[in-house]
This record gives structure tokens, sequence and C-alpha cells, in this order.
């Protein structure tokens, strides 16, 4: 009995010195977090006031340019009144000196006429006289100094004309002095607002800092002082979901796959969630990091010259933009396609696989030969037929040999991911060494798909037609099973 009154003695003492303990290193944390949070306060006030400080130079930045928009269109306004102005003066003056050019023409024919004439003559120039008094509002006589007064009467005219036009061409110095003003208005208000982001965003995120260490101070301060022994809670380790089984397929194709298994998958088959229903594909979780998805597979054909009569277990590649061949159940022993062109746009990689035996679905690493390419721009991809108008531009792409790491440089449309010959014998997905996306024997890879010879009815089946079997880069007459893959 001494024993156990002893041992809970022992045990109550335990306690009280880890309670002791626990409750003055809790007291040490929120000692360290009142101090953190007094500077983010100190901070917080200093973003506060560089944050008004900002915004009051950003609104003086405004302030001046709407000023200076102001000005540019009472500017605008008055050169339209001025240009309006000056062109009824232009005709008002080509009125008055064609006026003035006939009366002195009839002074001079006045000095030439006869006694006879003269009287005629006065009379033609009185009533010139007369109009022009009409239209420039002065009374004029006939005097010996005529001369002199249009002439005069027609400087001062031309003077009128002319500071009317350096009128308007001042006001159109001015108009683009403040077009400059503006520009540099614009400029500043821009470079205010640059720098108005940064603070705004540095205020917020001092006034979740301050919360985030106001609710850890909190929850320490109840700690510290809690009645209760509080031990040091166990860390709880989550499980990862693997993904990829028919109960939870990857709605991200082999990448997802890959991922959830920590990078460690294995090649095979895998279930995803594609088209709105969940699918079997076979994965390639080896080849130039994983994460690959085979969209098309033939698993067999090809070969050296021209096939158009190959045995009907063997055929080209099922078109990618539908699919076919029964893709959801994806096995080594018959061709599929799925429809890709969705997933290629979710896609930044196509990879092309060759392998010399057939009925091989296996991943680039053990085949024969395998290359792969960014695809130029996801978001257009539909795996159009490349001699028709939806093909897209011919992009240049860099190939990458998965087994090697050797580079080459390629061309493809960019909507097909595929080349053509114009009269489409053969057409296929893949790359060419051309430029003008055109293909070139044995310059791939090229894959040879069904839509071969669509151009022209009652020829090859393009099913059933290889120009030089399978091509890869720098190689053609290749025979075997071929798949393309997507990541």
């Amino acid at each position: 009995k001494k024993k156990r009154v002893a041992k809970k003695k022992r045990v109550a003492k335990k306690k009280r010195v880890a309670k002791k303990r626990l409750h003055s290193s809790y007291k040490g944390i929120v000692r360290g977090l009142n101090k953190r949070e007094k500077s983010l306060k100190a901070a917080l006030a200093a973003a506060r006031r560089a944050l008004v400080a900002k915004r009051k130079a950003f609104s003086r930045a405004s302030k001046r340019r709407f000023q200076v928009l102001g000005r540019i269109k009472a500017i605008r306004s008055s050169i339209r009144r001025q240009h309006k102005q000056c062109r009824a003066l232009s005709a008002k003056t080509k009125k008055q000196v064609a006026l003035i050019d006939r009366i002195e023409a009839k002074v001079h024919e006045l000095h030439r006429v006869s006694d006879l004439q003269v009287g005629d003559a006065e009379k033609a120039v009185q009533s010139l006289l007369a109009q022009l008094s009409a239209l420039t509002g002065r009374k004029y006589k006939h005097s010996a100094h005529i001369l002199k007064l249009t002439r005069q009467l027609r400087n001062k005219l031309l003077r009128e004309l002319k500071a009317c036009r350096r009128t308007a061409r001042r006001m159109r110095i001015s108009l683009r002095k403040a077009f400059r003003l503006l520009s540099k208005a614009s400029k500043a208000r821009y470079t205010a607002s640059r720098a108005l982001t940064p603070a705004v965003v540095k205020v917020h995120v001092l006034r979740a800092r301050i919360q985030e260490s106001a609710r850890s101070r909190n929850i320490a301060r109840r700690l510290a002082y809690s009645k209760h022994y509080c031990p040091k809670p166990k860390k709880v380790v989550r499980r990862r979901i693997r993904l990829g089984t028919k109960s939870r397929p990857s709605t991200t194709a082999c990448k997802g796959v890959l991922r959830s298994h920590g990078g460690k998958a294995k090649s095979g088959y895998y279930y995803i969630r594609y088209h709105g229903r969940t699918a079997r594909v076979y994965c390639d979780m080896t080849t130039a990091g994983g994460g690959w998805t085979v969209v098309a597979y033939a698993p067999c054909g090809g070969g050296p010259g021209y096939h158009s009569k190959a045995p009907r277990a063997c055929r080209s590649l099922y078109q990618l933009r539908t699919g076919g061949g029964g893709w959801h159940h994806a096995s080594s022993r018959k061709a599929f396609s799925l429809p890709a062109a969705a997933l290629a746009r979710k896609s930044k990689e196509i990879m092309f696989v060759q392998n010399n035996a057939d009925h091989r679905l296996i991943d680039g690493r053990r085949s024969s030969r395998a290359w792969y390419y960014r695809i130029p721009n996801p978001h257009v991809v539909t795996f159009a037929r490349p001699y028709t108008s939806g093909k897209g531009r011919c992009r240049r792409v860099t190939l990458v040999n998965a087994k090697t790491g050797a580079r080459k440089k390629a061309y493809t449309y960019s909507r097909a991911l595929g080349t053509a010959w114009s009269d489409s014998y053969p057409t296929g997905v893949g790359a060419t060494s051309s430029r003008t996306c055109s293909s070139v024997v044995g310059q791939g890879p090229q894959l040879t798909t069904d839509d071969t010879g669509r151009t022209k009815k009652g020829w090859y089946r393009g099913r059933w037609y290889w120009h030089h079997g399978w091509w890869m880069a720098n190689s053609r007459d290749l025979k075997g099973s071929v798949s393309v893959m997507l990541r």
C-alpha cells in the first residue's frame, strides 16, 4: 500500500512538473507571438501610410490626366471653330479680291478709252464700287486714288486670312504639346497604379498574418492557463489515395495516376474518366518521366514498298478525332484510337512509338524507336485532316529521342498535329523535316492513319495503305506495332 501511494505521488509530481514546463513553454510562445504581432502591426501601419501616399500619387496623376484630356478637348473644339472661320473668311476674301481685280481692270480701261466711252466706263466702275461697299460695309467713291485704295484693301484682306491661318497653326502646335503632356500624365498614372497594387497586396498579407498570429496566441494562452495536462498531439499521417482503379478512375489521365502513386507506378492498364465514361487505357510510366496515355495503337502493319493489300488483321491507325476500334477495352491484339482531341488540349507533349515486333503494346523505353515533342498550341488541337483548311499553321517543334535524348528540329500543323501530301497519300500524325509541313519520305515520325486517300474515291483504301511503311525520324520501310501517346 505504501508503495502504491509513493508511486501515485511520483506520477502526480511528474505530471505537475510536466504541466508546469508545458505551461511555461506556452507562456513563452505567447510572449513571442505578442512581440511578433506588435512588429506586424507596426509594419501594417507603415504599409498603410505608404498605401495612402501611393493612392494620393495615383489620384494626383489621374487628376492631371483628366485635366489634360479636358484641355485637349477644348483645343480641338477651338481648332474646329477656327477652321470654320478660316474657311468662311477665305471664301469671302476670294469674292472681294475678285471684285477688286475687276474694279482695277475697269479703272485701267477707263484711262485707255476715248472721250465718248468715258461715261460708260465710269458707270461700270461706280456699280462695282457699290458691290464692294455692300460686301465690306464701307462707302467708296470714284477718285484718282482708287487703285491705291483697292491695293490697300486687297492687302488687308490677305493679311486677315494669313492671321486666321496662323492662329489655327498655333492651335495645332498647342494640341501637339497637350498630347505630349497627356502621354507623360498617362505614364505617371500607369507607374502609380503599378506601385499601388503591391502596396494593397502587402496590406492584405499583413492583415492575414496578424489574424493568424492572434489565433495562434489565443490558442497558446488558453493552453498556458489550462488546469489540465495537455500533451503534444500526435502527428496525423494522411493515407495517399491511389487512382487508376475502376472504383477510383483518374480524371487527369495517366499523369494523375502516376502522381497519386507517388511517382512509382508501373506501366500497365489503368482506368481513367474520359468522355463522360470510365475507360481502360494503357499507361507508360517509365519513358521520359512516365505519365503517358496511349491514345492510338496498331498491332501490326507497315513494311517496305507500297502496301495496299495487307492482311485484314493489320491496318493503319484509326484517326484521332472521333476514335475507333473499341477503345473502351484496349488490348494488344486489336487496333484502337481514342477520340483524343479533348485530351490533347489538356496535354503538353505527344510521343510516337514503334516496335519491330507485332502485338507489342509496351512502353517507349523498351521499344525500337520513340520520339516525342512539345505540342505547339494545345488549346487549338482538333486532329483535323492535314490536307484540309482546318489543319492550322505550320509550326516548328523540337523532336526528342526518348531513348537517347538526341534532338532534331521538325515541323507540324498546329491543329492537325500531322502531315500529308497534296493527294493525301499518305496522311498521318507526327511531324516532318519540311518547312511547309509537306510529307518527306523517311523524315518523320509519321504514323499513317485511315484519313489517307479521302481525296480520291475508288482508289486504295486508306486503312490498308502504307507508303514505305511506318516512318520515324531518319527511318522508313518500318513494320510492326506502333502507338501514339499523350502527356
